[in-house]
């Protein structure tokens, strides 16, 4: 039986409830990434990572593979959180950025819809977010594609979805021992 552990980094909450959720539904404890011991990596022939999407980047990514050193005889599933679709969001742009080709071979990606509240960002956050709105303002062409930002936009809205995690959930249990 293939052991496995939940790992996560988490900014405003969104990838801490699904890696919770994920983590329940696979009977195993979800970590924190800043309070995750060494031997959690060591023992688990499964890791499963989580990290919101921040400006293209991948919160805790660089940490976490660092962390993992050798991913050499692991099986690694990454999951990210954002506010973009996934169903209608090409994130391979966000993936080359964050690993490399070699990774991005070996790892299983799926991609998760989180919540914001703009009440609750933090000033560099909220001075992103509103940097983004005036740049998708200045194009025209932007307001069909990104129909979904503009609607949110200073809003608290919340699109997490437990049943989002059932594919996580089946390919995990196809690649478990």
């Amino acid at each position: 039986m293939s052991k496995k552990a939940v790992i996560y980094a988490s900014e405003y909450g969104s990838t801490e409830t699904y890696a919770k959720w994920l983590a329940q539904e696979l009977c195993v404890q979800a970590f924190s990434l800043k309070k995750m011991k060494p031997e959690v990596l060591k023992e688990s022939d499964i890791l499963v990572y989580g990290g919101g999407i921040y400006a293209s980047g991948i919160k805790g990514i660089k940490t976490f593979k660092k962390k993992c050193g050798s991913f050499q005889y692991k099986k690694i599933i990454i999951f990210t959180v954002g506010l973009a679709d996934p169903q209608k969001t090409d994130y391979s742009e966000i993936l080359k950025s964050n690993f490399t080709d070699e990774e991005r071979k070996r790892f299983k990606f799926f991609h998760l819809r989180g919540a914001i509240n703009y009440k609750k960002l933090s000033l560099p956050h909220r001075a992103m977010m509103a940097m983004m709105m005036k740049m998708l303002k200045s194009k025209p062409d932007s307001f069909k594609e990104n129909a979904d930002f503009f609607e949110s936009y200073g809003k608290m809205i919340d699109f997490k979805d437990k049943s989002a995690l059932a594919p996580v959930i089946e390919y995990i249990e196809q690649i478990s021992d």
